[in-house]
């Protein structure tokens, strides 16, 4: 359980203060979301603890006020340092009686908690049992091949509790997807887009060599009248017409390394030199300009030089 979930609504938020540091500028402030979570929370999030320990069942129980962070906060408030066994706190007042400070027991993996677009920001882990609200978020994972039905949730949290008020279910899918939903249409329109540019460029390649093909009959016609070999014009005429794709392609390639890192902040799941892109892609538009240059290659492969010296 956990007051709030990633990629749901549940996080508080405050600026940071490490005890015994002064208070940051205003530009140099560190914005700190506040999750309180159980302690089977990280484990059934797949969450690691990369430094120190979880949350445990004791620390609801009394002790002192612990808390776990992410990496990124880490990185950002204690750089160069363990943060382990230091007491940080936030200025909101969330209203549940926690003292001011709470020693960091752990560092965590990060998470995108908020977006599956964004970064991960600065996060902090609290015991949920003496600092969370009235309300929680169960999350449920299934160690079951066939996914869950919702509905099987249901009547478990019903037998639980039949008084418990539910608001509602969301599987983590479901939110992605709700989130990812503008991103792929936009992506979908871009991809239409991009197929009809790409069936347009292989007309016009059709189009371009079919009329070198034709002021060049007579040549043709005086190359095969004195011996050349059928397969010789049609690689003559393949290589003459994918010249302009290869160097376009070459161009293309090297842009895309170029501007990979301005693109990396707007992919998820794919790497900016992601190898399957940068092959796949140029062999998918070298093989869609083959096919447009071979028609009219294997057209001047025909040409009768009788015919072609006689029309000359």
């Amino acid at each position: 359980t956990a007051f709030g979930a990633p990629l749901a609504r549940g996080t508080m938020t405050g600026d940071l203060r490490i005890e015994g540091q002064p208070e940051p500028e205003p530009s140099q402030e560190i914005p700190a979301s506040v999750r309180s979570v159980s302690p089977d929370y990280l484990e059934t999030m797949r969450i690691p603890v990369v430094r120190g320990r979880p949350i445990l069942a004791s620390d609801d129980a009394g002790g002192p006020q612990v808390a776990l962070i992410n990496e990124e906060m880490a990185r950002r408030a204690f750089p160069g340092e363990d943060p382990v066994g230091r007491r940080i706190g936030v200025t909101a007042d969330f209203g549940y009686g926690a003292e001011e400070y709470w020693e960091v027991v752990g560092i965590v993996g990060d998470t995108r908690s908020r977006s599956v677009t964004e970064e991960p920001v600065p996060e902090m882990y609290v015991p949920h049992g003496r600092y969370g609200p009235g309300f929680v978020w169960v999350t449920v994972r299934s160690s079951a091949e066939a996914p869950v039905s919702l509905a099987a949730i249901r009547e478990q949290v019903r037998a639980l509790d039949p008084d418990l008020p539910i608001r509602d279910f969301e599987q983590v899918r479901e939110a992605v997807s709700r989130q990812v939903a503008p991103t792929r249409f936009y992506m979908l329109l871009i991809g239409l887009f991009a197929g009809l540019a790409l069936l347009l460029a292989a007309v016009g390649i059709y189009g371009v060599l079919s009329y070198l093909v034709s002021t060049r009959t007579r040549e043709i016609g005086v190359r095969v009248a004195l011996g050349a070999d059928r397969g010789r014009i049609v690689r003559l005429t393949v290589l003459e017409g994918l010249a302009p794709a290869l160097l376009g392609l070459g161009a293309g390639i090297v842009a895309a390394l170029v501007g990979a890192r301005v693109m990396e902040s707007l992919l998820f799941g794919v790497a900016p030199r992601d190898p399957l892109v940068l092959i796949g892609i140029p062999i998918v538009l070298l093989a869609v300009a083959l096919v447009a240059v071979a028609i009219p290659s294997f057209r001047a492969a025909r040409i009768d030089p009788a015919l072609a010296l006689r029309a000359e």
